[in-house]
């Protein structure tokens, strides 16, 4: 099970280690906006232990959950 939170500007990561461990399941996403203009969004993930650089199943799902919210990826390639 998987927790995306979206639309933040910028995250405290002391409460979104917090909110990992809240919901009490085995990863926690966030979507924040890009550093990089070629990106649709920039992905941070947590665990209730801390956070991790990458992980493919919570990528995957917070890319689902950003289009079903109505993203749109700058690029028609990626449509």
């Amino acid at each position: 099970m998987l927790t995306v939170w979206g639309r933040r500007s910028s995250i405290n990561v002391h409460k979104v280690v917090g909110a990992a461990r809240w919901t009490k399941l085995s990863e926690t996403t966030f979507l924040l906006p890009p550093v990089d203009a070629h990106a649709d969004y920039r992905l941070r993930i947590f665990k209730p232990g801390g956070e991790l650089q990458f992980a493919g199943h919570p990528t995957l799902d917070s890319c689902h959950a950003w289009l079903e919210a109505g993203g749109q990826p700058k690029s028609a390639a990626r449509r």
